[in-house]
């Protein structure tokens, strides 16, 4: 503070340096809180990403070689073949021969 300014001055414009400060310091603490919780969603993604990968990689080892070729051809429903029984069939399409029973 300049030693030679006004004495009225002196005294409000501590207080508005004291308020300016403290509001600094608020803001910090909050810029510090928004950086911990983009950090959080980051690991969040990342796990998210992974469970789903997980998930894909475990329906293709579970898929029949019969669901994988109807899969890969790009069908609803997969190629007929001698044996298949109607499980590998979507559920939709179960309760359809169900019906027509």
């Amino acid at each position: 503070m300049d030693r030679h300014a006004e004495p009225g001055l002196r005294e409000p414009i501590t207080a508005r340096r004291a308020e300016l400060e403290a509001r600094a310091e608020k803001l910090g603490q909050q810029l510090q809180e928004v950086g911990d919780e983009l950090e959080e969603l980051a690991v969040a993604e990342r796990v998210a990403r992974r469970m789903v990968e997980q998930l894909r990689a475990e329906t293709e080892r579970e898929a029949t070689p019969a669901q994988a070729a109807g899969q890969a051809a790009g069908r609803a429903v997969p190629q007929r073949e001698r044996g298949m029984d109607e499980v590998v069939l979507p559920e939709d399409y179960q309760r359809i021969t169900d019906v027509v029973r």
